[in-house]
């Protein structure tokens, strides 16, 4: 078990919290003690989905079940794009966003415009999507003064949407967010935001890239089953 004093919860939702991850390892007996010591306004507990044990004993002191989170990879070296997608790689480009403009321009669009109604907070009665929003704001923010690289996606001329892209050790990377802009959510560019950090991590080498998809997003679930990502674990969320 790990306990995270999440202090940045105070500026980016207004609200003290605490996060509880919860290990394979874990004694049941342990449960009730480590719920006990919390104390912060929210409290957020992460269970593997191996220990339906301590999911169902979590409920006995008032947590909700929010979302659960499919953590997935691809393994890059002999990575081909899907036969039924081949079509669309020469229709869309990206564009690694490099000067403070550029970069502001995908931050004020997480901030302002809504893009995640199926995050865990967005879907919390407890909060709002400002919230939601400020959440993933700060979040790039402060991925971009540690390694967090940000590119906008072009369909033809048209910019549809970001990833950001976080180099990871070994040569791995991580797609930590993917984003459609709210003009082209219902213009089928999902793939091309999806394979794009795919894309431009294989381009430099990298061996895996990682990604979490929440189960309240079942597009995201589909398209990026879609493209090959493979499934390791799953946690559940409280």
């Amino acid at each position: 078990m790990k306990k995270i004093e999440a202090h940045w919860d105070i500026r980016n939702l207004g609200v003290t919290s605490e996060v509880i991850n919860f290990e394979e390892h874990d004694l049941i007996s342990t449960v009730q003690s480590s719920i006990s010591n919390l104390q912060s306004e929210y409290q957020v507990l992460k269970i593997p989905n191996t220990r339906a044990d301590i999911m169902f004993k979590v409920q006995d002191y008032g947590f909700k079940y929010n979302e659960s989170i499919f953590n997935c990879n691809i393994s890059l070296n002999n990575y081909h794009v899907p036969k039924p997608f081949n079509s669309f790689i020469t229709r869309f480009t990206y564009k690694k966003a490099n000067t403070d403009v550029e970069k502001d321009f995908i931050l004020n669009k997480v901030l302002h415009d809504n893009l995640f109604p199926y995050d865990r907070i967005a879907t919390n009665p407890a909060f709002s999507m400002a919230d939601s929003n400020r959440r993933y704001y700060y979040l790039l923010k402060d991925g971009l003064s540690q390694n967090f690289e940000l590119y906008n996606v072009y369909l033809g001329s048209k910019n549809v949407g970001f990833f950001a892209l976080q180099p990871l050790p070994a040569d791995n990377y991580s797609a930590v967010l993917i984003g459609a802009y709210n003009e082209f959510k219902n213009h089928n560019v999902g793939f091309c935001l999806a394979l794009s950090p795919v894309l431009e991590a294989k381009n430099r080498g990298g061996k895996y890239i990682f990604g979490s998809m929440s189960s309240n997003n079942m597009p995201a679930i589909k398209l990026n089953f879609a493209i090959n990502y493979q499934l390791y674990s799953i946690d559940y969320i409280f």
